[in-house]
């Protein structure tokens, strides 16, 4: 599958490629089972950031490389080789890692992620499954698949637990966030506002 990523002004970042498996034929019972995996609810990732503006909070962007790949699957699974690339004739694959399109992905990867935020003193808060905390650090994390928004009291201490999770993930820090789930965020930390808008999402339709 191919996709062209854009920016909030849909300015292009990046062309993207994947090897998108054919998750539609897995059987259940067979080839996965459990595929619910949390992801941030609109109103708690809202109120982080009315707190963010109110106590000054650092607000990072996280990205993951291949997000999906870096977890295990949880099934013995055989996929065909992808249409114009043949390694070995005749040949199929066994997967080791999770691939985008298999049902089960999304459910791995946020197993992954959940048990390596839990080396770090990482935690879920009791309301959303998807919210991570570390009381220590004063950090919380939320997740919406692989795209993380990151809220802390000072940016050494979010750099320092950068460094450690990018050991065993592809980890990059996209900066103070500007764009989130399709909104447009834009703040004025002198007058303690933060402001979201829809305007790709709203330029697009028209």
């Amino acid at each position: 599958m191919y996709k062209i990523k854009t920016d909030q002004n849909n300015e292009i970042i990046k062309y993207k490629a994947r090897w998108v498996v054919k998750g539609f034929s897995q059987q259940y019972g067979i080839d996965y089972e459990e595929t619910f995996a949390n992801t941030c609810r609109p109103e708690v990732y809202k109120m982080l950031l009315y707190l963010a503006a109110y106590h000054d909070w650092e607000i990072v962007q996280w990205d993951f490389k291949n997000a999906f790949t870096h977890a295990n699957v949880d099934k013995e699974l055989y996929i065909e080789q992808p249409e114009g690339v043949t390694i070995i004739p005749n040949k199929v694959y066994k997967l080791n890692k999770a691939l985008y399109g298999l049902k089960q992905s999304l459910r791995q990867w946020y197993n992954h992620l959940a048990n390596n935020l839990k080396k770090e003193g990482f935690y879920p808060i009791y309301a959303d499954q998807a919210v991570f905390k570390n009381d220590t650090l004063g950090i919380i994390i939320i997740c919406h698949v692989d795209d993380l928004l990151v809220f802390g009291p000072n940016m050494e201490q979010i750099n320092q637990t950068q460094t450690k999770l990018a050991k065993d993930l592809e980890l990059t820090s996209l900066g103070p966030v500007s764009y989130f789930l399709g909104m447009e965020i834009t703040r004025d930390r002198k007058n303690k506002v933060i402001k979201l808008n829809q305007k790709k999402y709203t330029q697009n339709i028209l």
